[in-house]
């Protein structure tokens, strides 16, 4: 069967927001904690949502810190206005073809509200699903949209940057397909996780979708 539908993440994927998401922690977080945060320290916090990271490395007042996190989130996303250069036109020609799309990601509610304004992206995805406070749970969550679509997942992608999105996607039963176009991915990595496809730029993960719909 071709190809009938695709679940992006966030962070990476659609947006160059992962400095966003580890400064704006680190700004949150070290005045509760009184202590420094390397950017080692705030990617070992990640799996839960924000909402669930945010009292194991401020566990004095988780409530503050996530409420200064989201202010320091906003506002360091005003140098982030628009997605990676040429995603728009990818998801408006997917849903003219009449492409699936949908969105998964591992951050809050919160955060990922403010990405999709500040970025324009609402309108663009059939299924919206976030991360959960006990931890990582994509896999969950593709299945939950994969059922919802009424299709069989061997015709679904999940598209990420990091080799745990490879991972879940196998998980879920779909495709894993990794890209490799924000300035922190890592190809020779993701490709160890052996996905079923590795796209260095916008333009080859077209040509990919254009081949998988024939």
């Amino acid at each position: 069967m071709p190809l009938r539908g695709l679940i992006f993440d966030m962070d990476g994927t659609l947006g160059d927001t992962l400095y966003i998401c580890v400064e704006g922690m680190r700004r949150a977080a070290e005045p509760i904690a009184g202590r420094k945060f390397s950017d080692a320290d705030i990617w070992a916090s990640f799996g839960p949502s924000e909402e669930g990271s945010l009292p194991r490395i401020a566990p004095q007042d988780p409530e503050k810190c996530l409420r200064d996190y989201l202010r320091y989130y906003e506002e360091l996303h005003q140098a982030v206005t628009e997605p990676f250069e040429g995603i728009k036109e990818l998801l408006s020609d997917l849903k003219k073809e009449g492409f699936l799309l949908a969105l998964v990601t591992g951050k809050g509610r919160h955060t990922l509200e403010i990405s999709m304004r500040v970025m324009g992206l609402n309108g663009y995805f059939d299924e919206i699903r976030w991360g959960c406070l006990h931890g990582p749970c994509k896999p969950e969550k593709i299945k939950e949209v994969v059922a919802t679509w009424g299709v069989d997942p061997k015709d679904v992608g999940y598209v990420g940057d990091v080799k745990h999105d490879i991972v879940s996607a196998r998980e879920a039963g779909t495709l894993a397909v990794s890209v490799a176009w924000a300035p922190e991915a890592n190809a020779v990595e993701l490709a160890s996780g052996n996905p079923d496809v590795l796209c260095s730029s916008v333009a080859e993960f077209k040509e990919w979708v254009k081949k998988s719909r024939q």
